[in-house]
């Protein structure tokens, strides 16, 4: 069969489903290709995927969003944006997230959260997250709270809040080589590009 130009098979949720993806203690559990999108609501938070307690897990080449035809030009608008993350790492140390596009979540585009050390989250793009007012604090569109974590190559734009975020616990972490624009539209003073506390 001739390939399509994007993601073949798109896991579509409803209002009320709570996690597109969820594994549990699932050494090498990987996600690659999908299209992800439409689980959970604003009073329902949900997660495009969640890895939790999962050794080297991996997130690569998927589209979580509205639609992966028109990434990043189909923002849902406020109160519709999904999830409460797109990719979430939870203890699960050894994460590698690569080449995904990610747009208009509710609140973290790529959560890489506690003991989930040396985690690299490289050549994505992510775009438009964290723009709910309600939903805004404490999220970013890529947010790191473990050691070690590397934060490369990704263009990271149009965040409501920080573009990157690597916590006080994300000791040892590094940025390199990433395109961060147009973050801090919900207009914080702390807000904007790439932070660190």
């Amino acid at each position: 069969l001739a390939r399509l130009n994007g993601p073949e098979v798109r896991l579509q949720g409803t209002p009320t489903s709570v996690n597109g993806l969820f594994f549990l203690a699932v050494p090498g559990a990987g996600v690659m290709g999908l299209n992800i999108y439409g689980f959970g609501t604003s009073a329902l938070p949900a997660q495009g995927m969640y890895f939790f307690r999962c050794t080297a897990p991996f997130a690569a080449q998927n589209v979580l969003g509205p639609s992966a035809s028109t990434f990043g030009t189909d923002d849902p608008g406020p109160g519709n944006r999904k999830y409460m993350s797109y990719i979430d790492v939870n203890r699960s140390p050894n994460a590698r997230v690569t080449n995904n596009l990610v747009s208009f979540a509710q609140r973290d585009g790529v959560l890489i959260g506690f003991d989930s050390d040396n985690a690299l989250v490289a050549n994505n793009e992510v775009v438009g997250n964290a723009q709910d007012a309600a939903a805004s604090l404490f999220v970013r569109n890529i947010q790191v709270l473990s050691p070690q974590g590397t934060v490369t190559g990704n263009r990271v734009a149009g965040s409501g809040t920080d573009g990157v975020y690597f916590n006080y616990t994300a000791l040892g972490g590094t940025a390199s080589n990433n395109t961060i624009e147009g973050n801090g539209l919900l207009g914080n003073p702390r807000s904007g590009g790439l932070y660190s506390e």
